[in-house]
């Protein structure tokens, strides 16, 4: 019995120091992109990352809320609990499109196609940038909302449970769309992905091909990897959000605070701006704790010498 208290403590533990590293990355990034964003205008691609940085952030949160309100019975505190499941889930949601936002982006930078069609796909995306990024939150909110309140009335009420039984066709047209939803974006990230790393491949070959430099090969390969590590954490997103159901409520939030606590340091790791603030901030942190060491060393050389 014991054991597994102590066993459940370094759990609960654990998962906190990683919710607050994971937030002090998420901070971090957002921080460098918006004083990035004050001396300039930042690209597309970060627009997105720092959307998808945010949505962790809420995310993170959410799940320390309804961690804390789970354990209480009180009706305006399950109302609070229900609002933060919907966001919650639209969090996810809208992470999981962000995602495959990001990945059509990054596609449309590297292709060289000169397609009439592709060309104008390429500049309707660009320019609405924001506004799509706007409208993925607020369609996830909404679509969040309804299948909330259609689960709600359904559980609670016995007509509607009864209507909802007795109409097969709803029910699966419901189920139809929550797989849907799920689905769709993850086969739009995982083509546009896949055309991104082929494109890379193909620069790559041409550079090597040329025998031009290959000081900026390393960019090429970092940007195949980070697409194949986002591709994985959206399917994780998609896996973990269908199975949240079946798993124990403490290791599904681990499993959602690791996940996207270890995507943003992936996305420090891979970007050479965040990368190069980081490593300052962290110099900045290290250096008092090497100046205090330096006089003691002085004072044992001036004692040797006398």
């Amino acid at each position: 019995m014991d054991a597994r208290m102590d066993s459940g403590y370094f759990f609960i533990v654990t998962t906190e120091i990683i919710f607050v590293i994971g937030l002090i990355t998420h901070v971090f990034i957002i921080a460098v992109n918006a004083i990035a964003w004050k001396r300039r205008t930042i690209s597309t691609s970060d627009q997105v990352t720092i959307s998808i940085v945010i949505i962790k952030v809420t995310l993170q949160l959410l799940v320390q809320i309804k961690v804390f309100l789970e354990s209480f019975e009180e009706i305006y505190l399950l109302i609070i609990l229900w609002i933060s499941e919907v966001l919650f889930l639209s969090s996810v949601f809208s992470s999981i499109w962000l995602s495959t936002l990001l990945s059509i982006v990054l596609y449309l930078k590297i292709s060289t196609r000169h397609n009439v069609v592709f060309l104008w796909l390429k500049m309707a995306i660009m320019k609405n940038i924001l506004s799509l990024i706007i409208t993925i939150v607020l369609v996830s909110i909404g679509y969040c909302s309804i299948i909330s309140v259609i689960m709600y009335f359904s559980a609670s009420q016995n007509s509607t449970q009864e209507y909802l039984l007795n109409n097969q066709e709803l029910h699966q047209t419901m189920e139809a769309f929550y797989y849907i939803y799920h689905i769709l974006p993850f086969i739009i990230c995982l083509l546009s992905s896949l055309l991104l790393i082929i494109s890379l491949t193909f620069h790559i070959s041409q550079i090597r091909y040329t025998q031009n430099s290959a000081s900026s090969l390393h960019v090429y390969y970092r940007t195949i990897k980070y697409t194949t590590v986002s591709l994985l954490t959206c399917a994780l997103y998609i896996i973990l959000n269908i199975m949240e159901g079946e798993l124990n409520s403490d290791f599904s939030n681990f499993l959602w605070i690791i996940c996207t606590t270890f995507h943003s340091m992936y996305i420090i790791y891979v970007t050479t701006t965040l990368r190069k603030h980081f490593s300052r901030v962290l110099l900045q942190l290290t250096n008092p704790l090497f100046r205090e060491k330096e006089p003691n060393s002085n004072e044992q050389a001036v004692t040797v010498t006398s």
